[in-house]
């Protein structure tokens, strides 16, 4: 699938930048009830408790008081669980892309390292790429979506679309949901329906997985919207939970002008590839303990995959 000639929006960002690639923005809206859910960590956990609020936009905790995120959220404090801790001065490193690809010298992703420590488990990063149809939970601070859906009509004739909001069913081009201004730390659900090196301008190429807004998808549908740039994606590689990616940019394969506070039916979520990016930070990372790992799996059981009939 190309997502080309479409509009590119980071998410922490309120603006839009144009580039020749696809059009995107992030932040997690999921479609089960009435949207307001999953704020506290789901039976089976891959680590909600390491995602964390920087700035406008998310965080996450790697261990060894180094945090990630997309370098266009920036370096500073981060809050996780309610306490507020500071970047330690002179800690921050952007990461590389590799080289004899054509790409940018650098990507959209940095850490740093907080002045004190979370308390917090360490993160068992992927070294390898999960495959398309991989399950995916996704943690990121995003807008709340509105309780019902909203509906567009799509003017393709125009450069940017021209989006308006229509109360026709039989005449929307367009659905999905709006948000509402309030952000919370929520996970949902999506799998991996492919990868893509996407052109973010002045932060760089980006070597990313992507997921799809489904109607008819998982039973927590996720959609990244505003405000979950550097949020988490984990991946459960065998029994074994794994951070696979840190959210970046949204965008649609059908339409341009989509604003990046809406989550639409088709629209797609730019995940940074760790697998790509690894090897530069995995070894400030200590090994998870063993009775973490023990938590892992004695929980595993209970957790269920479903998917809406």
């Amino acid at each position: 699938m190309c997502f080309c000639s479409q509009r590119i929006y980071l998410l922490s960002l309120s603006f839009m930048l144009y580039f020749s690639t696809s059009g995107i923005m992030l932040g997690v809206v999921i479609a089960s009830g009435d949207g307001s859910g999953n704020t506290s960590a789901p039976v089976d956990d891959p680590g909600f408790a390491n995602v964390g609020v920087r700035g406008t936009a998310t965080a996450v905790y790697l261990g060894n008081r180094y945090v990630i995120t997309a370098n266009h959220v920036g370096v500073g404090s981060v809050n996780f669980g309610g306490t507020t801790y500071a970047a330690e001065s002179g800690t921050s490193v952007r990461l590389d892309n590799p080289t004899g690809m054509g790409l940018s010298a650098k990507t959209d992703l940095i850490i740093f390292r907080l002045s004190s420590d979370p308390g917090l488990p360490s993160l068992d990063v992927t070294t390898s790429a999960p495959s398309v149809g991989s399950d995916f939970v996704m943690i990121g601070r995003g807008r709340t979506r509105e309780v019902d859906e909203t509906m567009w009509n799509v003017d393709t004739n125009t450069n940017p679309n021209t989006w308006t909001e229509t109360n026709i069913p039989p005449n929307a081009e367009a659905t999905g949901y709006d948000t509402t201004s309030t952000r919370t730390v929520r996970w949902g659900e999506n799998e991996m329906a492919g990868s893509q090196t996407i052109d973010l301008g002045s932060q760089g190429h980006l070597l990313s997985l992507y997921t799809q807004f489904d109607e008819f998808g998982m039973t927590h549908e996720a959609q990244s919207v505003a405000g979950d740039s550097g949020g988490a994606v984990f991946w459960k590689d065998g029994s074994e939970w794994k951070l696979a990616g840190i959210m970046n940019a949204v965008g649609g394969p059908n339409y341009s002008g989509a604003s990046n506070q809406w989550a639409y039916y088709t629209a797609v979520t730019f995940v940074a590839d760790l697998s790509q990016y690894s090897d530069q930070f995995i070894s400030l990372i200590p090994e998870p303990s063993v009775s973490s790992l023990m938590l892992v799996s004695c929980s595993t059981i209970l957790f269920r995959r479903r998917r809406l009939q």
